[in-house]
């Protein structure tokens, strides 16, 4: 009996991908219209876009659990959401933070007593590089604008903006769109604002420059300014369409792109030009770890469902990753925020676009 149970698992057929055969596109009466948030909502999780969107499947939240213990620290989630939201308030209330501290101690969300005054005032501190740059937005006037451009798809998007800002080293005429989190400039976020800078790089007219940076850390936790060389029309619109097609083949079948894990398999290939120490770091930020048991890609259940073991070793992945973070990364500049002229902290955005590509 034992033998031909062995017998038997030895002739089980091998595994075939997830899908073969590509979905036909939905037909519709009327042209598909996406917004600049829908198509970043894809390229952070196309296999989870696939499953909920073509398939109906959606996966169970796992439940939070409650601490019944008295608090003294706060995990790097929570450290990340506080200055977050200070900085939001820093520029919501024009720097005077006097009624977020006393909110933050009453709402339950720090440790109790001395402790959580400690870890709001540590918070508060490390944002203070920020803050120099962020209280020019002060002077600044806000613009919401709402924006439609016609490529391969319709594509919708809004963004608030500032204008004004001559006293910060910009022409009168430019429009200047700042982002920020305290955190670093990890993939999602940097491909977040590319498709922005893309996006509104297609619809700025010469006359009307539209500059596109965020504020965060680097890789060594110093604050920066991230932003792109500025795009001719022309140019912005090809990158928008390539990025388009690609939404449109991750309707029929699942896109064979990780953000983080992709990205590191472009960045090492264009760094040391060696296919097999691209691989490798592929690897390693796709497999979780000992210090990143869950966190990773290879643990997140739409890419586990969609994509085979090693997914990023196909020729197709590989040639998707260059085609995606390649010229993102040509165009991406970063400078300390401590290099920054104080009184004109956006004068470096329009030395940038008279230069060569350069990286802090």
């Amino acid at each position: 009996e034992c033998a031909q149970m062995i017998e038997d698992l030895s002739k089980t057929q091998e595994l075939t991908p997830f899908r073969k055969t590509p979905l036909e596109l939905p037909v519709t009466d009327a042209p598909e219209v996406l917004s600049t948030q829908g198509l970043q909502r894809f390229f952070k999780a196309p296999a989870r876009h696939f499953l909920q969107q073509r398939l109906g499947i959606y996966y169970a939240r796992p439940e939070e659990t409650q601490e019944h213990h008295e608090r003294f620290e706060l995990n790097a989630l929570e450290k990340y959401l506080l200055k977050k939201e200070a900085l939001q308030r820093y520029v919501h209330y024009q720097g005077d933070l006097a009624s977020f501290r006393q909110r933050m101690l009453s709402s339950g969300k720090l440790p109790v007593g001395e402790a959580g005054a400690w870890h709001l005032e540590q918070a508060l501190e490390d944002l203070l590089p920020f803050y120099a740059v962020l209280k020019h937005l002060f002077k600044a006037t806000a613009v919401h604008q709402l924006h439609t451009w016609q490529g391969s798809l319709s594509l919708n998007g809004q963004f608030l903006c500032y204008t004004a800002l001559e006293h910060a080293g910009l022409p009168p005429e430019s429009v200047l769109y700042l982002q920020w989190r305290p955190g670093g400039l990890k993939a999602k976020p940097a491909l977040d604002l590319w498709i922005d800078h893309l996006f509104l790089s297609a619809v700025s007219s010469p006359e009307q420059p539209i500059f596109t940076c965020m504020l965060a850390k680097d890789d060594k936790k110093t604050p920066c300014v991230f932003f792109f060389r500025p795009l001719s029309q022309p140019e912005a619109e090809q990158h928008l369409n390539r990025l388009l097609a690609d939404y449109q083949q991750g309707q029929q079948t699942p896109l064979a792109f990780a953000p983080e894990t992709s990205r590191a398999f472009a960045l090492d290939f264009a760094k040391n030009r060696d296919l097999y120490s691209a691989v490798k770091a592929a690897r390693k930020t796709w497999e979780p770890d000992s210090y990143q048991p869950e966190g990773r890609e290879g643990n997140d259940p739409g890419f586990a469902h969609c994509l085979e073991e090693e997914w990023f070793m196909a020729a197709d992945a590989q040639a998707l990753a260059h085609q995606i973070w390649d010229p993102l990364e040509e165009h991406l500049q970063q400078i300390p925020l401590e290099a920054l002229n104080p009184e004109r902290p956006f004068a470096i955005l329009i030395h940038s676009s008279h230069q060569e590509p350069l990286h802090a």
